[in-house]
């Protein structure tokens, strides 16, 4: 069959855009589609006439607003009781990544968000519209979804995360990245390692975490007493997640891995956070700082983890939190110096000193640091707490998204 004949044979249908003219006329989004399947990789221009026919029909049920009729979670094919992994059968891998890009293209051409894919660099485009950046094809079968590129998360169909990503939408893509940051300060870290034993504990699934169980929250079934929280698997888990919700407005999203740790990486804005759990850290979520606070410059970032050794870029992980922790004086630093009060720990020994390891004692003493934190809480107390554990200062999240 004439694959030209299939293309508009489909188009045909009413109220739904030519896709294949309109990638036709935008050849570096055309380009940056890519499908990996035995012999390689795929651009659309040597895709067969039925896996265009699959992404023209994803793209007809994402412009309709449509559900991508894709499982969620979609089945994990591994079966590893201890180390933590994912892997897709074929169809499956391929029908979410023909889900993704679809949905990426109905929100680039119905003009959904206020910014354009057609200003982004080929590597840019790449995340959003390459298999490879959801799944890489395993040697012996399926297709494995890997902590690089993308991390410990699953993604759940493009409808989800769309319907979720649909109030934080902001005038710009910086925007609406800071108002999913802000949501994320109620998400929790998980207790215990990178197992699918403990993967079915926190989310009810043997495998990555999937992204529609951390909106919803679940119940941690070794310590049901702790409730319904939205548990992340820690800072690859957290990168994992920002990646997939931003996919779905068009935003794409990388992880770097610095001291063997994720530090999520928002391409076209440049910026970065110094570790994926700064958001929900204790040392940040109890200011009143906005989350834009959290995000660094391109060049803030090499000072930090580039241009440095070993042991410094491991200090390094996490410093920006600590940072906004001794310029608002978090709730979470006032607690730490109030224990080290009761506790009669002097300022070199204390807990205050060993979470800011940033920095020596002498530095933080030259901030006046002891000093603003007595006067803070002269302020809010009239004197030291009894009990340190019920201190609650009057700081809130300026946050429209708290869980």
């Amino acid at each position: 069959m004439d694959r030209n004949k299939v293309v508009k044979g489909v188009f045909g249908m009413e109220g739904v855009p030519d896709l294949d003219a309109w990638l036709s006329s935008h050849q570096g989004v055309r380009d940056a589609l890519a499908w990996e399947g035995a012999f390689g990789s795929a651009s659309y221009q040597d895709w067969s006439a039925s896996d265009r026919l699959k992404l023209f029909r994803a793209f007809a049920r994402a412009w309709r607003g449509e559900s991508s009729g894709l499982q969620d979670p979609l089945p994990n094919q591994s079966s590893s009781r201890f180390w933590l992994s994912q892997t897709l059968s074929k169809k499956d891998a391929k029908s979410l990544y023909m889900a993704y890009a679809a949905n990426s293209l109905a929100v680039e051409i119905g003009e959904r968000v206020p910014w354009s894919v057609l200003e982004y660099s080929d590597k840019e485009l790449a995340v959003l519209f390459d298999s490879r950046q959801l799944s890489k094809r395993k040697l012996f079968g399926g297709y494995g979804i890997k902590n690089d590129p993308h991390g410990y998360s699953l993604p759940s169909p493009p409808e989800i995360a769309a319907a979720f990503m649909a109030d934080k939408i902001g005038p710009d893509r910086l925007a609406t990245i800071v108002n999913l940051l802000e949501w994320c300060r109620g998400m929790a870290h998980f207790l215990g390692g990178y197992t699918a034993d403990n993967a079915e504990v926190h989310w009810g699934y043997r495998g990555f975490m999937p992204a529609s169980r951390i909106i919803e929250g679940t119940v941690n079934t070794a310590k049901p007493q702790m409730g319904t929280r939205h548990w992340t698997g820690g800072c690859h888990g957290t990168s994992g997640f920002l990646r997939s919700v931003l996919r779905a407005v068009n935003i794409p999203v990388a992880h770097v891995f610095n001291a063997n740790h994720s530090l999520t990486h928002f391409v076209t804005e440049g910026a970065y956070l110094t570790h994926g759990d700064d958001p929900y850290s204790a040392w940040f979520k109890s200011t009143g700082a906005s989350a834009s606070a959290l995000l660094i410059s391109e060049a803030r970032y090499r000072e930090l983890f580039v241009d440095v050794d070993e042991n410094q870029e491991k200090l390094n992980v996490g410093i920006r939190p600590r940072e906004i922790a001794i310029e608002h004086l978090s709730e979470y630093l006032l607690k730490q110096y109030c224990k080290d009060v009761k506790d009669g720990l002097s300022h070199e020994d204390g807990r205050v000193n060993r979470g800011l390891r940033n920095w020596s004692v002498q530095e933080l003493e030259a901030m006046g640091l002891w000093g603003r934190m007595d006067a803070k809480i002269s302020e809010l107390f009239g004197r030291m707490p009894k009990n340190c554990e019920t201190m609650r200062p009057s700081i809130t999240s300026p946050s429209r998204f708290t869980p």
